[in-house]
């Protein structure tokens, strides 16, 4: 891809386009992986072109197949976001604001009748604008919030699982936007959608539902990552939990779902209370709760060595070696005969 450049894409244009209506799989699917791959390379440089590969890829989000579908989709959000903006957006929303000062400038000239009469039938349509102007926007009600949350709670609960994909999403959305702290039950439901195995079976509907079991999981990482709690009790209960499991299962989720898993831990790490507040004194600074916090991080350092290891990573192998031999005298010496436990078996690790 670094060898790709907006002439080279032009060039290659009407040939990749023609590939997309191919009528295999794979050829249509390795055709969105390469858009996807010359949008992050290209960016605004995309822009030109941008216009004929999304309607060629919005064709494609009609397809029969899921998996092709998906892919088509995913490819034109990508685009879409280095996609010039149309004219006649602009012109909509000039317009638009200035009916809405004629509107109220011809209000004081028409019968209070006629007005409600007016009022009655420009009601139900209300709804359909184009956009949204938020100047002088009200703020949303604390009451209208949590009766949105718990609406979302119960639906998000539901068995279906492209329903539900759609409810936690929405929910995710909700929590991010009126900053409430629900993590508890909504956690109750992400715990039971990750916990669910794939069907193992090879036919038609077990594929189907193994793709809808996919991507709900990652709706439920971006949901956790959206959700994350700014009260500190909340955060410390639940941040071991957390890790843990997305430590456990990265390595043997699809890349897709890799992507979720570290975009949530990417949201987690941004609101973390405990690297917010390093410059305060921690928890940990008292000697009662020093063999807990070291036994902790030692049993973390393990399971980071055998996973560099299984990934035959040696630069970063090298470098936990480094970090590991300045620590390992003085905790080989320690009064905790778990700590000394554990920094012997890191060091059976690196042997």
């Amino acid at each position: 891809m670094p060898y790709v450049d907006i002439e080279v894409m032009k060039e290659m244009l009407p040939k990749i386009l023609e590939l997309m209506k191919s009528p295999q799989l794979g050829t249509k699917v390795a055709c969105c992986h390469f858009v996807v791959l010359a949008a992050h390379y290209l960016r605004t440089d995309l822009e030109p072109v941008a216009g004929k590969i999304m309607a060629n890829l919005l064709t494609g989000t009609f397809d029969r197949n899921a998996t092709v579908r998906k892919n088509y989709a995913e490819a034109l959000g990508q685009v879409s976001a280095y996609a010039k903006i149309h004219r006649q957006w602009r012109c909509s929303r000039r317009y638009g604001r200035t009916s809405a000062r004629l509107g109220r400038a011809a209000s004081s000239n028409i019968s209070l009748s006629y007005a409600r009469r007016l009022r009655s039938v420009s009601t139900p349509v209300a709804g359909l604008r184009r956009f949204s102007v938020k100047e002088n926007e009200q703020p949303l009600s604390q009451a209208l919030a949590t009766e949105v949350i718990n609406a979302l709670l119960v639906e998000s609960r539901k068995q279906d699982m492209t329903y539900k994909r759609h409810a936690i999403t929405a929910l995710g959305q909700a929590i991010q936007a009126t900053h409430c702290d629900r993590f508890q039950q909504l956690y109750d439901i992400v715990k039971v959608i990750l916990s669910k195995e794939s069907d193992e079976e090879d036919n038609e509907g077990a594929r189907q539902r193994r793709e809808q079991l996919t991507a709900l999981k990652e709706a439920a990482y971006e949901l956790l990552g959206k959700a994350w709690p700014k009260e500190p009790d909340t955060q410390e209960k639940y941040q071991d939990v957390f890790f843990e499991h997305c430590s456990k299962s990265y390595p043997t989720s699809s890349r897709s779902t890799q992507l979720a898993i570290l975009a949530s831990v990417t949201r987690v790490l941004e609101r973390l209370a405990i690297l917010a507040n390093a410059g305060e004194p921690m928890e940990t600074d008292n000697p009662t709760n020093r063999d807990k916090a070291i036994s902790t991080v030692t049993g973390h350092v393990i399971l980071i060595v055998d996973y560099t290891l299984h990934l035959n990573k040696t630069e970063e192998l090298d470098k936990l070696r480094t970090i590991y031999q300045s620590y390992a005298q003085d905790l080989s010496k320690d009064s905790s005969h778990e700590i000394r436990t554990k920094v012997e078996n890191i060091k059976v690790h690196f042997k």
